[in-house]
């Protein structure tokens, strides 16, 4: 996954909150949209702590996605070159409200774009997450016990009692199984 931008989509926000920048990036699959990466940068941490509230509030009024699965992928990032208290830091990311929030601060320089872009790639999806044909579904046959193959094909993952226990007694013979070898 690679997040793109889009610009000029949040200029509404540029002019109620003029002590920061902002920008759009998104993931879309399949000419869907299917996440949302709002970025506010700042210079100060005094800014981010006063305004992250009224920012959230704005956004939730007046960006809506339609995507029902896009609704619930919005991400907040501040990025700040000065370091916010734990506390202040702890209250903002564990805020429920609208989207989930990232505070990426005590950065050596405010990123450009590009390096914004590329940092908030590795926060998100990590370094080894892309989609793309190399990304294969990997052969398992050979690799495990045959007769234990047999079972995880059969496994059910519904929720029903009996589904359950079928799971627990496979996991069973699976650590009886790791135990005889290891004798």
């Amino acid at each position: 996954m690679k997040l793109l931008n889009k610009p000029k989509q949040l200029d509404f926000l540029q002019y109620e909150f003029e002590k920061f920048k902002f920008e759009l990036f998104s993931v879309d699959i399949n000419d869907n949209l299917f996440m949302s990466c709002i970025v506010c940068w700042s210079n100060s941490q005094e800014d981010i702590v006063s305004f992250w509230k009224d920012i959230q509030g704005e956004l939730s009024v007046k960006y809506q996605p339609e995507d029902e699965y896009a609704r619930w992928n919005i991400y907040l990032i501040y990025l700040s070159k000065e370091k916010l208290s734990l506390d202040d830091k702890y209250r903002i990311e564990n805020d429920k409200y609208f989207a989930r929030k990232l505070v990426l601060d005590g950065l050596v320089d405010i990123p450009d774009l590009s390096s914004a872009q590329e940092m908030i790639n590795c926060e998100l999806f990590g370094h080894d997450m892309h989609l793309g044909e190399e990304n294969k579904v990997v052969d398992i046959e050979g690799v495990i016990d045959s007769e234990l193959l047999e079972l995880i094909k059969k496994i059910s993952l519904d929720t029903k009692k009996e589904s359950k226990e079928i799971r627990a007694n496979i996991i069973k013979y699976m650590v009886k199984g790791v135990r005889n070898n290891e004798n």
